[in-house]
């Protein structure tokens, strides 16, 4: 008798937070065109561009925010129902710093690469500013001389940076 009580007790629990999920994503929705639509009432778009340079639509990306926040805490609401909510979050925590990590680490490899190489190679000396080379393909003018780097002034007049592991 206790294990039926135990299967109905988390039938139960699945069905509440399947619909705790289908709920969340309607008002989830609704959240998010309402904030779009209030924005959009206000002209926030138009007051941004008049003063800056953003080309984006902050109408469009708090909307677009706020609606996957929603999503967020239903998603966390479900879990928390079934009874697995602080498993979850330190799995997604965990796998978040592993990708942050992984994806810096990978940036950082070319970084220091490039770094090692124009530090080390003795190759900069031979870059003169103003000096016409043609470098991995491209001719121009060389306009500055960088430790990871050489920017070339093409004769079009387009800034090229090479890194220093091509030359």
């Amino acid at each position: 008798m206790a294990f039926f009580s135990l299967i109905q007790s988390v039938i139960s629990d699945l069905v509440v937070a399947v619909l705790i999920i289908f709920l969340g994503l309607i008002i989830s929705r609704f959240l998010g065109n309402l904030t779009m639509r209030i924005l959009k009432e206000v002209e926030v778009d138009r007051l941004i561009k008049d003063y800056s340079i953003i080309v984006i639509s902050i109408e469009d990306l708090i909307g677009t925010v706020v609606k996957y926040l929603a999503y967020f805490f239903t998603v966390i609401i479900a879990l928390n129902q079934i009874g697995i909510t602080g498993i979850v979050i330190i799995v997604v925590l965990v796998l978040g710093v592993l990708i942050t990590i992984g994806i810096v680490l990978f940036d950082l490899k070319d970084f220091f690469h490039n770094l090692f190489i124009g530090l080390f190679s003795g190759k900069r000396k031979n870059f003169k500013l103003n000096k016409e080379i043609k470098l991995a393909g491209i001719k121009g003018k060389v306009e500055e001389v960088r430790i990871k780097e050489i920017v070339i002034k093409t004769k079009k007049d387009d800034l090229i940076i090479v890194p220093s592991s091509l030359w």
